[in-house]
């Protein structure tokens, strides 16, 4: 087996799972908790005070990587991005690592490099690339995130991002002022940032980017990575990353695990990915070199998972590789030549000898994870 099914996250209130989250009460917090031992605040229908401890422990857990991230108040929606001249974070441009400064060109604005760029405006995630910061798992909770969105048709993480248009979907701001809202030390926080990329000599950027032009992704990496410390990530894992991002439950399963049930664990990520309760990545462990490049697969690395499908008697995860290229060549992929029958390509949609573009999106069976 090659995969780890790294992580499902359980959507708060809905699926069988009917699981909920204790991060609600943070929107009736006061920016005095940073200051007054005890503000108040209200819980449904009653106004409490937060006890000293508790005040010191939100104090406590807003400063984060030498930088202080304040609890999300329903008035930040209120936030002015109307300023005189281009906006320029106070907090400064975030950390390079020693190979990412030796590629950078220069920092540019998203609207000199793209003119008057859209902000989550392309469908799905294919055209999402990871670039050269390690951020594998943040791009995979990324991409099922974004494909969540695009499969039901409601926001999950574009609601987070501000300002927002008449259509309540994030909007260009010429001014290059963002706000992104993050659930992080168990509060929803804002994280405001600009909108200077590092580009390379090339001419490409170096953070994560789409092949559209499209900025959201790029703007919704750099919010988290300021808050994680910089561009010179040195890795996570999909289960926290898609945690700060939706505030929603994570579940790690892992199939080494002798009480792995792998009908009961299908049975979940089908049925919840049907539902639109469930989001889930996968990731491979350590592999040698040569095992890694003859199965097409990188590397204790992160994937998405798109979709589970349950045709032809087989168990199908339809995944993509955040660096946007690179597929699995085992079983049910493009190189297999004898899986794919007729009745499954019609099922799936898909014909191997016709994908020459693969954006790093290949099938394999469960039974190969």
């Amino acid at each position: 087996m090659h995969f780890t099914p790294q992580s499902q996250h359980l959507s708060p209130g809905t699926g069988s799972s009917n699981t909920s989250t204790s991060s609600t009460s943070n929107a009736h917090l006061s920016r005095d908790t940073m200051t007054n031992a005890s503000p108040p605040y209200t819980n449904g229908t009653h106004t409490e005070r937060l006890t000293e401890d508790e005040t010191r422990v939100v104090r406590i857990t807003s400063h984060i990587n030498g930088l202080t991230f304040l609890p999300w108040l329903e008035n930040d929606k209120s936030e002015n991005f109307v300023v005189p001249s281009y906006f320029t974070d106070k907090d400064g441009l975030l950390t390079l690592s020693r190979k990412q400064q030796r590629k950078l060109w220069q920092w540019r604005r998203a609207s000199h490099l793209y003119g008057h760029p859209q902000i989550f405006g392309q469908h799905g995630c294919g055209h999402i690339v990871q670039e050269t910061v390690t951020d594998c798992s943040f791009v995979a909770a990324l991409c099922v995130s974004v494909e969540y969105e695009h499969r039901f048709k409601r926001q999950l993480i574009t609601q987070h991002v501000y300002p927002k248009g008449r259509n309540g979907m994030p909007e260009f701001n010429p001014a290059g002022k963002y706000m992104v809202k993050l659930f992080v030390n168990g509060l929803w926080r804002r994280v405001v940032i600009d909108d200077l990329l590092p580009v390379g000599e090339t001419g490409k950027l170096l953070c994560t980017y789409s092949v559209t032009g499209d900025i959201g992704q790029s703007l919704m990496e750099k919010a988290f990575l300021k808050v994680m410390g910089g561009y010179d990530f040195p890795g996570s894992n999909a289960s926290t990353d898609l945690h700060v991002l939706t505030g929603w439950i994570p579940e790690h399963v892992f199939v080494q695990d002798q009480a792995f049930d792998a009908e009961r664990t299908w049975t979940r990520m089908h049925d919840g990915l049907e539902q639109g309760s469930v989001l889930l990545t996968i990731a491979t462990g350590e592999m040698g070199s040569d095992v890694a490049a003859s199965l097409g697969l990188v590397p204790s690395h992160a994937y998405a998972v798109l979709d589970a499908r349950e045709v032809c008697g087989h168990q199908l995860l339809r995944v993509k590789n955040p660096w946007n290229s690179l597929r699995w060549t085992g079983a049910f992929s493009h190189a297999d030549q004898i899986s794919w029958t007729p009745d499954l390509m019609r099922a799936l949609d898909y014909d191997p000898k016709t994908e020459h573009d693969d954006q790093g999106i290949f099938w394999i069976d469960f039974a190969s994870v």
